[in-house]
């Protein structure tokens, strides 16, 4: 990246070079160490001009820094440069006269405007130099400034989401809970301490953006084996994923989601079973089950699949895809890279 070092160096050199091949002659025409003594003080003109320059555009820049305020800061700029350029052109010249035992008027009305000419060609060159150089500098920042916004406000927006599954998880546990006590009060005690081990696992989970996929599997199961204690054999879970995959990442909570909705929107029974099956396909897990649609679905808050969705275009991953037959319903949920 092109930094005021490196302006300072190319265009200090241009203006010694310049300066050497127009006074050739003046510059070598005496002894070796007048020759040396002329080429180091035009070297030192040259650095000291695009220096200054630097500094006189740097506090302009400050002093109005947005970019729309480019016309304002390039005019004080131009007019300060110019000024401060035709004074080291100045006394430089008388330098120069002092080291060549010349004339020191350097004040003849020829003299003047070609210095003038000089100072103000030498800032309309260097000006734009710098003004493109704190433009991408302030363009990068920007750049930087939206995609930090941007990554703070996709993790508050995440948070929240976590923040939802929580009372979403309680919600419809307590609704089990309260079936199961009015239906077979003997399981409800076991149900507790199920629901008590699951519900530790998910907060734990809450506080990572992902997990395994062989840790979600077990809370997934976990949480199964509550619904069997509901709902016993008008419900089946079948997995068939490779041990080999199941070190690739997933998003917390979400098999448990999908396995929640199916037996929150279906009729159970033990007769007509739910199935839901959880199995690989290329870089997604399908999880599908059988559709038999209640007749009034209970309340429901909606932010079961729609957290699945949001939670995985936050973290930037390929879409989740939803299927939905007469017959079946089916959800494709991309796994994560570890």
């Amino acid at each position: 990246m092109i930094k005021p070092f490196h302006i300072i160096c190319f265009f200090s050199l241009m203006l010694t070079v310049i300066s050497l091949l127009t006074n050739w002659g003046v510059y070598f025409s005496g002894s070796v160490f007048m020759a040396v003594c002329l080429v180091f003080v035009t070297i030192v003109r040259g650095v000291l001009i695009l220096w200054l320059d630097h500094k006189i555009i740097g506090f302009f820049q400050t002093k109005y820094p947005a970019l729309n305020h480019l016309k304002k800061r390039a005019f004080f700029s131009m007019i300060s440069m110019i000024c401060m350029t035709y004074l080291t052109i100045l006394i430089y010249e008388l330098v120069k006269r002092m080291l060549l035992s010349q004339d020191l008027n350097v004040f003849d009305s020829s003299i003047l405007t070609l210095n003038l000419i000089g100072a103000t060609l030498i800032s309309l060159i260097i000006l734009p130099t710098f003004e493109m150089l704190f433009s991408e500098k302030v363009s990068q920042r920007i750049l930087l400034e939206n995609l930090e916004l941007k990554r703070r406000n996709l993790q508050g927006q995440y948070d929240t989401l976590k923040g939802q599954v929580n009372p979403h998880f309680l919600f419809n546990s307590l609704n089990s809970l309260a079936g199961l006590i009015k239906k077979k009060p003997q399981l409800a005690t076991y149900f507790v301490d199920e629901m008590a081990y699951v519900y530790r696992y998910l907060l734990k989970s809450n506080e990572h953006n992902k997990v395994t996929l062989k840790e979600e599997l077990k809370f997934a199961r976990a949480y199964f084996h509550l619904l069997r204690t509901r709902f016993e054999n008008g419900i089946q879970l079948e997995i068939d994923l490779p041990e080999s995959r199941q070190t690739s990442c997933i998003a917390p909570l979400t098999l448990q989601i999908l396995i929640e909705n199916a037996a929150k929107h279906n009729i159970v029974s033990k007769n007509n079973p739910i199935v839901i099956q959880i199995t690989l396909e290329d870089n997604y897990i399908v999880v599908k089950n059988n559709v038999r649609k209640k007749n009034s679905l209970i309340e429901t808050t909606k932010t079961g699949l729609a957290n699945i969705v949001s939670k995985y275009k936050l973290l930037g991953a390929s879409e989740v895809e939803v299927l939905e037959g007469t017959t079946y319903f089916v959800v494709k949920i991309p796994l994560l890279e570890e």
